[in-house]
């Protein structure tokens, strides 16, 4: 069992065991881990309880707790709360509780959609959302995994790399992968031009995608996700459309309502014409669904 093999303790597979949430306490350093099953809150959940397990109470005990013994907490979940993942009721009263938090929760990471990507999400002010790619190549995404890199005084995250499956000679080939190996082939803060991993920086990352193609195609790299890729060069094409794939790029990674992200995309745009408004707002909700494969 996961106590008698010493992964949790006797109280935390008891909260495991019933509703898939644990703390650990990480004893070299003043940090707790916070895990938690967001799949409670997606996007097609039928349940009618406004907190499932009381699991939102306990987050905020947990978080009361680090703040009390000046602990930083990093959460960690399947299912995050970007691209449409989340039914809006459950988004909207975690960024209330987070928005209580922003000095102690130091990232919010996540993965699900096989893909890796970054947010700041508005309503979530202060608090950078990581979202790492899958080991699996289902949907044509690489194999991926993230290092993330801490300051030792503010335990801020300060280094992201990714780790990607590639030929032998890149790194120590793995056995039953027909001689691929993991290496680390992207610093994605230097690649993506971030002078931090804060929420402020990601935000002013997506502000500037909007108008820069290097960093557009640099966004889209990091990804890795070869059915967006295949999606975006089937529609993202003419004088209307051609534009609004950086730009509704940069509106996914800030917004994550149906009405924030189509407002983002239609946001200093004049369109007079009914029926191109309503095209452009459809792609703005399609672009978030399948990246986010809802």
């Amino acid at each position: 069992s996961l106590v008698s093999s010493g992964l949790l303790s006797q109280d935390q597979a008891a909260t495991m065991g019933t509703c898939g949430y644990y703390s650990v306490a990480i004893d070299a350093a003043p940090i707790t881990i916070i895990v938690w099953n967001t799949v409670l809150y997606n996007s097609r959940s039928t349940l009618d309880s406004k907190d499932p397990c009381g699991q939102f109470a306990w987050m905020e005990s947990q978080l009361q707790s680090a703040r009390s013994a000046g602990r930083a907490v990093f959460t960690v979940a399947h299912i995050g709360p970007i691209l449409l993942q989340w039914r809006a009721d459950y988004a909207t009263t975690w960024e209330g509780i987070l928005s209580q938090y922003t000095d102690v929760v130091r990232a919010q990471l996540y993965g699900h959609i096989h893909a890796t990507t970054l947010a700041a999400i508005s309503g979530m002010e202060g608090v950078p959302m990581l979202v790492s790619g899958g080991i699996t190549q289902i949907s044509k995404t690489n194999s991926a995994f993230q290092i993330y890199e801490l300051d030792p005084q503010s335990l801020q995250v300060t280094g992201w790399e990714q780790v990607s499956l590639t030929p032998p000679s890149a790194g120590v080939a793995v056995p039953g992968t027909n001689n691929s190996a993991w290496s680390r082939t992207v610093d994605v803060k230097q690649l993506l031009g971030l002078n931090a991993i804060t929420f402020d920086a990601m935000n002013s990352f997506a502000t500037a995608m909007r108008s820069n193609a290097t960093l557009f195609t640099a966004y889209l790299s990091v990804l890795g996700d070869g059915v967006v890729e295949e999606w975006m060069s089937s529609r993202c094409s003419g004088e209307l459309m051609g534009p609004l794939c950086q730009k509704g790029a940069s509106c996914i990674v800030t917004q994550n309502s149906v009405d924030g992200i189509v407002g983002c995309v239609l946001e200093g745009l004049h369109i007079t014409d009914f029926e191109a408004s309503q095209k452009v707002a459809q792609f703005a909700i399609d672009l978030a669904s399948i990246v986010g494969r809802n």
